[in-house]
């Protein structure tokens, strides 16, 4: 026998020295969950029994080792196409076709049912539901077991014996295929019973991708059977630690053998005792020793075994926390995105109909931003709440992130069901939620796919729900779709029109138009906006509600801002040096406002265009400003800071309207146009818009009237003490060549 361990260890020397040239070489290793032979552990790091022998084996040979984490399934199918090199697998004829194993096993490991009753007879699994492992041998052993019983039971695949566990202590299942390995590290919450089925053993090797080197294949093969011939080696420390370890209920390997020999040794002599009584009673001082010694031990055993019991009690409450922590919402308590995920992969297994509802709440950053994380934190609380009234046994309710929700609608597919149920949540919304004595009207909007009918895989399914979900966003909000084609061929258009737009600015299609604002009193044209239009290569015209909020979207709005800039100012000297004394006001994005160079590239256009800071404007959003309220305010203190003035835009279609606007540092207000067209709809409107104009005018603020299109709204406005009107009844956005013109007329 030690010629034979001298001769193995010869072997794997030469093996070792010819694998010198492989010292750079990175193994990757695939792990499953799958204690204690291979999982992750903390921080990363790969630990178990399989995981111990293999470092060892590289660490010999200066092999380095990069360690890729999946599920039983994926890891095979990694392996198969050569996207790891190596994994622990369990041996089978038909894996040896796809797969090179070592000849020699690391371990074996028997199969084994588990349930949370006790279970007599192999016939209690008949017609039951059993948890097992996606592609484990353990679980295909076990259906040939039970091959012919009057009714099959039905199957719920799990992605680890761990979640084979948990389904069967959640009662999601009634039995559950595991190892026995599997079955002494279980640190689940419950208490668990073997059934009479005992599953073939398993010889669990390492495997290599077909097309590993002979010279990695064999350090592996060598250095097992090496491992396993001497007594000292790293093989038998790993199967002392993870097997024989103190601290997990089993006794010490000493006092087996004491306890075990001192049972044959009482055993005998009691068979002896009927024919040697005398003697029997001559060695019961030495026999009465001997039980003082086993009531020592027994007594050291019974502490151990309590203080393994306290120790187990904390390791299941650890467990159970962290199990809250991977599947549950810590704000809401509700089911979180890992949960969400598994479900939704069980069910396409599983072929059911279902149906999920992705619900987000529209412009819910805002009243972050503006009343605070707290606040919004508590607004999610109340949401999930109102929409927990809407789950039942069939829709699950789970939170995505933020303020994304999702039901999971089991059995729901037809479109009149899901249409009735969006609707019902979204009328949950239609009232005020209160925070802190104000009231809030949170709208939402939901975007839903159907399985199998819009998608056949998880991933697919939520990324078509959320395709529809910014569908709705995109239009109007507070409302529902569900996915179609329709959707697919909006977003490719939306691609092509990106494409183009991206072509265009590179190709100075953007052009400046120029729309006059005019003296509400005189008539003259004392300023003029500028517009940003788009001309394509082949002389169409695409309109800026087209291609503005795609700018927008895209961040190419920073460089149609820069452009517009430009232009305007040089445009602006020129009319200047004609002697017409014009401003021209520019607009600025909230995408604007977030650039960090905005001022110094607004005094580099102001220097090289000759345009003096005080002909120059800048027209701003509401919504602009709160979006990012504190950043927002600062910049315009210092473009208003150069001489330059701001002017509100878009004035009373906002959040806060007359709330904020005393705090917001500008010299202008635009009255928005659907201010004008309601004008003449009753008097209510021209109340607000005359309390407008003269609010604006006591805080000392210019008031410019958009969207003015009739003859009747310039009187109005005339007679309230508008200073400036802008709008088609004088004259729509012009080239510069017919801007000017006009300026020649008004002029003569």
């Amino acid at each position: 026998m030690k010629t034979v361990r001298v001769f193995i260890a010869i072997l794997f020397s030469i093996f070792a020295l010819s694998m010198t040239s492989y010292g750079e070489t990175v193994l990757r290793v695939g792990v499953e969950e799958d204690k204690p032979l291979s999982f992750r552990a903390q921080g990363s790091k790969a630990d178990g029994f399989a995981i111990d022998i293999l470092e060892e084996i590289c660490s010999q040979n200066g092999i380095e080792v990069e360690y890729v984490y999946s599920d039983l399934s994926g890891e095979i199918s990694m392996l198969e196409n050569g996207e790891i090199d190596v994994l622990t697998l369990g041996y089978s004829d038909e894996r040896a076709e796809k797969f090179k194993y070592i000849e020699e096993p690391i371990i074996e490991n028997w199969g084994t049912v588990v349930s949370l009753k006790p279970s007599q007879q192999i016939s209690d699994i008949s017609g039951k539901t059993v948890a097992v492992v996606m592609d484990d041998l353990y679980a295909q052993n076990f259906k040939k077991v039970i091959t012919g019983m009057d009714k099959e039971p039905s199957y719920i695949y799990a992605s680890s014996y761990e979640d084979v566990f948990r389904l069967v202590g959640d009662k999601a299942a009634d039995y559950g295929v595991v190892s026995r390995f599997s079955m002494a590290a279980s640190n689940e919450g419950h208490e668990y019973y073997e059934t009479p089925v005992l599953i073939n053993p398993v010889e669990l090797r390492y495997a290599f991708r077909k097309d590993i080197p002979d010279e990695i294949y064999n350090i592996f093969d060598s250095g097992v059977k090496y491992m396993k011939s001497d007594r000292d080696s790293k093989y038998y420390e790993a199967i002392e630690k993870w097997f024989f370890i103190q601290g997990r209920g089993v006794i010490p390997e000493k006092a087996v053998w004491f306890v075990s020999g001192l049972i044959v040794a009482v055993f005998i002599l009691c068979i002896v005792n009927l024919f040697y009584k005398d003697k029997i009673r001559k060695n019961e001082i030495q026999l009465m020793a001997k039980n003082k010694l086993l009531s020592e031990k027994s007594e050291s055993i019974y502490k151990m075994n309590e203080k393994l019991s306290q120790d187990m009690d904390d390791l299941r409450k650890s467990k159970e926390t962290i199990y809250k922590m991977a599947y549950y919402d810590q704000l809401t308590g509700l089911f979180n995105k890992n949960s969400l995920n598994m479900d939704i992969r069980n069910m396409c297994r599983q072929k059911e109909v279902f149906s999920i509802a992705f619900f987000d709440l529209d412009n819910f950053k805002i009243i972050n931003d503006t009343m605070g994380f707290l606040q919004g934190d508590e607004l999610l609380k109340k949401v999930s709440s109102i929409l927990v009234r809407e789950s039942d046994e069939n829709k699950s309710l789970y939170r995505w992130s933020g303020d994304e929700f999702v039901f999971l609608c089991k059995g729901m597919a037809s479109e009149d069901e899901i249409a009735k149920f969006c609707s019902s949540i979204l009328k949950n919304f239609e009232e005020p939620i209160t925070l802190k004595d104000m009231n809030f009207f949170p709208s939402a909007s939901i975007g839903v796919s159907i399985f199998p009918a819009n998608a056949q895989s998880h991933e697919e399914l939520i990324k078509k729900a959320n395709a529809a979900l910014h569908y709705v966003k995109s239009k109007e909000k507070c409302g529902y779709k569900i996915y179609s084609e329709d959707i697919m061929d909006e977003a490719i258009k939306k691609l092509e029109l990106d494409a183009k737009l991206r072509s265009a600015v590179e190709n100075d299609e953007i052009q400046a138009y120029f729309q006059p604002r005019v003296n509400a009193k005189t008539g003259d044209i004392v300023g003029m906006e500028a517009l940003a239009r788009w001309i394509d290569s082949d002389g169409n015209f695409i309109s800026p509600a087209n291609f503005i909020p795609l700018a927008e979207e895209n961040g190419l709005v920073k460089k149609i801002g820069r452009i517009m800039l430009q232009k305007s100012c040089i445009q602006a000297k020129a009319w200047l040096d004609m002697g017409y004394k014009l401003s021209v006001s520019v607009n600025l994005s909230s995408r604007q406002l977030e650039d960090e160079q905005i001022l110094e590239y607004i005094d580099e256009t102001l220097k090289t265009s000759g345009l003096g800071s005080e002909h120059l404007e800048m027209e701003i959003t509401e919504s602009s400003i709160i979006e990012n309220m504190d950043s927002a305010l600062s910049i315009i203190e210092k473009i208003r800071s150069r001489g330059i003035k701001v002017l509100l835009d878009d004035f009373g279609t906002g959040y806060s309207s007359l709330n904020y606007l005393r705090r917001m540092p500008i010299d202008t207000i635009k009255i928005d146009k659907s201010f004008m067209d309601m004008i003449f709809e009753g008097h209510k409107e021209k109340a607000i818009t005359s309390y407008i104009i003269s609010l604006a005018h006591r805080m000392g603020l210019t008031v410019v009237a958009e969207g003015v299109e009739k003859k009747e709204q310039v009187e109005f406005l005339r007679e309230k003490g508008c200073d400036e009107i802008q709008g088609f009844f004088f004259s729509r956005p012009l080239t510069a060549e017919k801007f000017e013109k006009l300026l020649k007329e008004k002029a003569s």
